[in-house]
């Protein structure tokens, strides 16, 4: 087989399958697939489109050093990040500005 094997944290992924851009692109919108929300910012943020153009996907043509932070849907919302709980410091709502130049790097 030509796939790559997977060993998906069952705790985090309940199915997986490989699909084509056009099964995506139709299963993405069908309400009884549950979707991540990280997953779906991508999506709705160009990730489609990176799909459609890989070569210039992978030579950077989509990537910049901007940080973007957002705030999950109620179903993904945890103690860190609840309505009463959250505030800027908590690491899911950035302040105004983050300084991508300084963050630390593991190599």
């Amino acid at each position: 087989s030509d796939e790559i094997p997977l060993k998906p944290n069952p705790e985090e992924v309940s199915d997986y399958r490989y699909v084509s851009l056009q099964e995506f692109e139709e299963m993405i919108q069908q309400p009884e697939y549950f979707w991540s929300p990280w997953f779906r910012v991508i999506m709705d943020k160009g990730g489609i489109e990176w799909w459609r153009d890989l070569e210039g996907s992978f030579a950077g043509k989509y990537t910049n050093r901007d940080v973007v932070f957002f705030d999950p849907p109620k179903e993904h919302m945890a103690s860190y990040n609840d309505p009463v709980n959250h505030t800027p410091d908590t690491g899911v709502i950035a302040k105004s500005t983050v300084d991508v130049d300084n963050i630390p790097v593991v190599q």
